[in-house]
């Protein structure tokens, strides 16, 4: 099958053909173009075989403040070329996972719609608690060969459903990664006029479908209609699979101040939102909202498990808790689904000890 993002290939081999790395990372692990700094990685993708597997993206994690092996940033990443080489360059020294994600150029290279490789992480292992840290020092270059692992790929197809209920007349579906690989090695394949789509030679793991029906990034104020299917795949096909409407939903709250008077809080200056627990697999944009002079405000977000975000100005007041029917979500969140119908949001802000010492005086 053709694949939609000719310019996406395009990229991936310039960025193989001028590795090692994609960007610099300010204050922090970084890369360049240069191969000749101590502090760095040189490295390989092959398989079982020890032959070369190229245009694998790969990026750095390392420990964060949870203690678990995170992406550095989005801009860490190489792409092996065609002799499966790679190389990073300019890090900070310490211990460094590599996770190695095919690509949408890698599963074209295949000679099988239905063997391939699977995400793999340095030397060869199938899970980051599996993995071996790559030590990286000023004083000389770092070695990692990664053994791609094999695995069985699958076929997902289905049909994408506009916001009006019928199938868009072509256009493209965007397919981002999950499992902590959010916004890396994204691709898009082609939406039918039918609304069919079919997505082939994909490996094992959690993606997510995103069809966007109006402009991308949308005018400030428009809601973006979106459309969207998690799909996990482990070697079988799935057919039938249906990309419909995310909803944008909404829920009602008011500010209830503890401490202070209403005289000293400025409400066109306090900004809520509900923004999403978990950004992985986020569909679109936030949308604030700005407090009411009553004190009250209406939050927008899309379906998912939400938590309620408050900037307030000058740093004079605080948020101390927000209350759900009277239960604590401050940390926990909530679920903000199609047909539950939710109480009012209560989010208790109180004064900074500056406003307490006006306020007494």
């Amino acid at each position: 099958m053709i694949r939609l993002l000719v310019l996406c290939r395009a990229l991936l081999l310039v960025m193989a053909a001028s590795l090692p790395l994609l960007g610099q990372r300010p204050g922090g692990a970084g890369a360049s173009t240069s191969t000749q700094t101590a502090n760095g990685i040189d490295g390989r993708t092959i398989d079982a075989q020890g032959r070369p597997v190229p245009f694998v993206f790969l990026t750095l994690l390392q420990e964060d403040r949870t203690g678990k092996p995170a992406p550095l940033s989005r801009l860490i990443g190489a792409v092996s070329d065609q002799q499966g080489r790679f190389s990073f360059s300019t890090l900070r020294p310490g211990g460094y996972v590599i996770a190695a994600i095919p690509s949408d150029a890698t599963s074209e290279k295949l000679i099988s719609d239905t063997n391939g490789f699977r995400t793999t992480y340095f030397p060869s292992a199938a899970t980051v608690a599996a993995a071996k840290f790559v030590p990286v020092s000023t004083r000389e270059r770092s070695t990692a060969v990664i053994t791609m692992l094999p695995a069985k790929l699958s076929k997902v197809s289905g049909i994408v459903t506009l916001s009006n209920g019928k199938p868009p007349r072509g256009g493209k579906l965007n397919v981002g990664r999950g499992d902590g690989f959010f916004g890396f090695a994204s691709f898009a394949v082609p939406v039918r006029d039918d609304g069919s789509f079919e997505l082939t030679r994909v490996p094992p793991g959690t993606f997510f479908l995103h069809f966007r029906e109006t402009p991308w990034p949308p005018p400030r104020g428009q809601e973006a209609l979106v459309s969207g299917a998690t799909v996990v795949t482990r070697g079988v096909d799935l057919p039938g699979t249906q990309v419909r409407p995310i909803p944008v939903l909404s829920v009602r709250g008011r500010v209830v101040l503890e401490g202070g008077t209403r005289d000293q809080l400025r409400p066109a200056e306090v900004s809520l939102a509900a923004v999403p627990y978990d950004f992985e697999g986020n569909p679109g944009p936030i949308y604030p909202a700005t407090l009411r002079d009553d004190l009250r405000f209406e939050l927008r977000a899309y379906a998912a498990h939400v938590r309620v975000r408050v900037t307030l100005p000058d740093r004079q007041w605080r948020m101390k808790q927000v209350r759900l029917d009277g239960v604590d979500v401050t940390t926990a969140g909530f679920e903000l689904r199609p047909g539950v119908k939710l109480g009012m949001l209560e989010v208790v802000i109180e004064p900074t000890a500056t406003i307490a010492r006006l306020h007494a005086k």
